[in-house]
């Protein structure tokens, strides 16, 4: 959704891509000129002073083979090897950049169709890691959209990717 929002499209050259898997792009200086999806994406007035942010594109698995357990796995090791990498990655991309504030999003559970649940077990395993472990970052958080359909089963305590990584990652010190 960055990309309808923001500058960010206009400066991912096309000779970036494609990207290997353990490969990402750091974009500084990226302007935020609308508002968000559901408010339209309206432009913001003239007279606003325009958030500036730096953004690390890493793309997810696409589509991997999953168990059929509850809740599905990873069918192959070097599946859940690879998010691993590509978490830190961009821990590392953001720590080499001096960001001390990082936003994550849930990296390939939306259109990608990558496990939420191991997802999160990823990240709180590279959370753990010594070289990830305290020191680096004043704030991590997690902008994760609620994926649930049924409005009762929306929130910390639902069903989606938001209530998934909420109570999985949600007061975890890093």
């Amino acid at each position: 959704m960055i990309c309808y929002s923001s500058t960010l499209s206009f400066k991912l050259h096309r000779a970036f891509y494609p990207l290997s898997d353990t490969a990402g792009i750091y974009t500084p200086a990226v302007v935020v000129f609308r508002t968000s999806h559901s408010d339209g994406h309206k432009l913001y007035p003239p007279s606003i002073k325009y958030k500036i942010l730096s953004v690390i594109s890493v793309a997810a698995i696409r589509d991997p083979p999953l168990t059929n357990g509850a809740p599905p796995d990873y069918s192959r090791p070097t599946d859940r090897n690879l998010m691993l990498e590509k978490i830190r990655l961009i821990l590392r991309i953001a720590a080499m950049n001096g960001h001390s504030k990082v936003v994550l999003g849930a990296l390939g559970c939306g259109a990608f169709h990558n496990p939420p649940e191991k997802v999160v077990e990823c990240f709180l395993r590279v959370f753990r890691e010594p070289e990830f472990a305290g020191g680096w970052w004043r704030e991590i958080v997690f902008a994760v959209l609620d994926t649930e359909k049924d409005e009762e089963n929306k929130g910390p305590n639902g069903n989606g990717n938001f209530g998934i990584f909420f109570r999985g990652l949600h007061g975890v010190v890093v």
